[in-house]
């Protein structure tokens, strides 16, 4: 009962979905992205700098100094802080492609120029979506898994290749995310978020790991009911 066709396409759902959601979070960064990740050489002063001045307030006597409120400081915080969560989900969100990034970005960066933090994120938050897919769509072969195992079917087969890769998020995505809530206050936005998407992969691995349990059960319960039925035929 194995070449019947699965239902829902869990395994190209996941993936897009993925994508489109973080595309939505870092379209209205765009910009800040693309100068993150192409930065310029400042270019040298030709000549003094003309810094226009300001005349001083009839008002305010030497020695003394006038504060100027340029804007709110909680909604620049605010403002802040929404940036931080959109740059940071989408690396968070695609927490396993850090496998393949270690391995690449040597690479593709040149290791001898110092990148900032700002490049870091930028490049994760761009790039970790696209390597992550192929963990998406195993997660999503697993919710396909399950589905069909409902009716006893064994599509799509969850192979060896898919056994290892959910151990080892079941393992380092539970130990990463345990470590990073053991630093209690000591850790910031950005930790936590990562914290969040190690435990979510860790679960994700949790599942693809009882796909294969339950389809073995049912392979195995099958080829017991195919004894059954071939030591009944008659002549046999």
């Amino acid at each position: 009962m194995s070449g019947k066709r699965a239902g829902f396409r869990f395994r190209w759902a996941f993936p897009i979905g993925q994508l489109l959601l973080c595309v939505v979070l870092l379209w209205p960064l765009r910009g800040e992205l693309y100068s993150n990740l192409h930065p310029k050489t400042p270019a040298k002063p030709v000549g003094p700098l003309n810094i226009p001045t300001v005349p001083a307030s009839p008002n305010v006597k030497p020695g003394q100094f006038t504060i100027i409120q340029v804007g709110s400081v909680p909604q620049d915080q605010r403002a802040e802080r929404v940036k931080q969560v959109r740059l940071s989900v989408p690396s968070s969100l695609n927490f396993p492609a850090f496998f393949i990034d270690y391995f690449i970005s040597g690479l593709v960066t040149d290791k001898r120029r110092p990148y900032s933090e700002k490049f870091r994120k930028s490049w994760m938050a761009v790039t970790w979506p696209l390597l992550a897919i192929v963990f998406w769509w195993m997660a999503g072969r697993a919710v396909e898994a399950l589905s069909a195992a409902r009716k006893k079917l064994l599509v799509p087969r969850i192979g060896p290749p898919e056994v290892t890769v959910a151990i080892a998020l079941m393992f380092f995505g539970a130990g990463l995310s345990l470590s990073f809530l053991s630093g209690g206050s000591t850790r910031d936005l950005d930790s936590y978020l990562l914290a969040a998407g190690a435990a979510l992969w860790a679960l994700i691995g949790a599942t693809m790991l009882v796909a294969r349990i339950v389809q073995w059960r049912i392979r195995k319960s099958l080829q017991a009911v195919s004894n059954v039925n071939s030591t009944l035929e008659p002549g046999s």
